[in-house]
């Protein structure tokens, strides 16, 4: 249960929720968080409803989203609120952004209020960034919180993982998000209702990341986008010409990108095939109901007898396999292709 006096609207993480409502009300708030668990598992959304529950100026429930503060907070525009993330097209967080925050942290809050700052991906600041942020958390100035967002703590210098308090996010229940999804949703200012069979595919599709869902409802396109590419690994294989091969997987993915995005691209779709060859083996293995992608449930029992268990470990390893290459400066078109060349 929340603790009386908040309203939070997050998926999952109640122990997470009611520990930070509960510093909020006792006013023992920590300078330095660092929220760690899978992507789109809910870290940057109780992020900010932590920071707007500080920032609000509501009398009743917070964050009361009615006040001009929580407002900002929300459209992230409130000058008290730092927000850091991975400039476009660059590898890191760098040591300049750090500098930047390090200067705004310094300045005087609004309000005499809490001055934020939010760091996504702290697992790709710069060594230099690392040592910038190392000096902040050292020497925290008073009403300042600092959040590190990562996938993976191990992957931050054990110097800055000491000086932060660890929260570890987990995966969260199937039924919970089901049984959210089925409420009437309030997102980006508007409201939106789904059916209970899309509810049931959006929450086997999380895999525990309600994140994921709530973009796909937030955009339909994505949907489409994902079930275009997931459907596109049974095309590909039941082509019989290499040539109609790459070209199907040219109307699936721009072939005119740069490197970044392209290797982006390339990941996401490596991904989602993993998953439909994870379904596969599921099913051939007497394991149906924890598949994924039900939605799909004709085409992968087809895949599934067409294919010996053997065969569809080979494949799913060959896709794993290629995935990790597309970490190195290698084109992720033509490791694709190679790929495609093996199935």
């Amino acid at each position: 249960m929340n603790t009386p006096g908040f309203k939070w609207d997050i998926i999952g993480h109640q122990q997470i929720i009611h520990f930070l409502q509960r510093s909020i009300s006792n006013n023992k708030i920590a300078h330095a968080y660092l929220f760690s668990g899978a992507e789109s598992v809910g870290k940057a959304r109780v992020a900010e409803y932590f920071s707007a529950s500080l920032l609000c100026r509501g009398r009743e429930l917070i964050p009361c989203k009615k006040c001009i503060f929580c407002q900002q907070v929300f459209k992230k525009i409130h000058p008290d609120l730092i927000w850091i993330k991975k400039e476009k097209d660059k590898k890191n967080i760098s040591i300049e952004q750090i500098r930047n925050l390090r200067k705004k942290l310094t300045r005087h809050s609004f309000l005499n209020s809490y001055k934020i700052a939010i760091i996504e991906q702290a697992e790709i600041l710069t060594k230099e960034a690392y040592n910038a942020l190392l000096k902040t958390l050292e020497e925290p100035t008073k009403k300042t919180i600092i959040i590190l967002i990562t996938t993976n703590f191990k992957n931050l210098p054990a110097t800055i993982i000491s000086r932060c308090q660890l929260i570890k996010f987990l995966f969260v229940n199937k039924q919970e998000i089901y049984n959210y999804f089925l409420k009437e949703l309030d997102l980006s200012a508007k409201k939106a209702k789904i059916s209970a069979s899309k509810a049931e595919i959006l929450a086997c599709l999380c895999q525990g990341k309600p994140g994921k869902g709530i973009k796909f409802i937030e955009d339909e396109k994505l949907f489409k986008e994902y079930e275009i590419k997931a459907k596109s690994l049974f095309d590909i294989i039941k082509k019989n010409r290499l040539k109609d091969k790459f070209d199907y997987l040219d109307k699936i993915i721009e072939p005119k990108m740069n490197f970044l995005q392209s290797r982006e691209n390339f990941q996401n779709l490596l991904s989602i095939w993993s998953l439909i060859l994870r379904d596969c083996l599921l099913i051939k293995s007497s394991n149906s109901k924890f598949i994924v992608n039900d939605f799909m449930e004709q085409e992968l029992n087809e895949l599934a007898e067409d294919y010996s268990l053997t065969k569809i470990k080979e494949f799913l390893q060959k896709i794993i396999q290629t995935k990790s290459y597309l970490y190195y400066n290698i084109n992720p078109r033509l490791a694709v292709e190679n790929l495609i060349l093996n199935l």
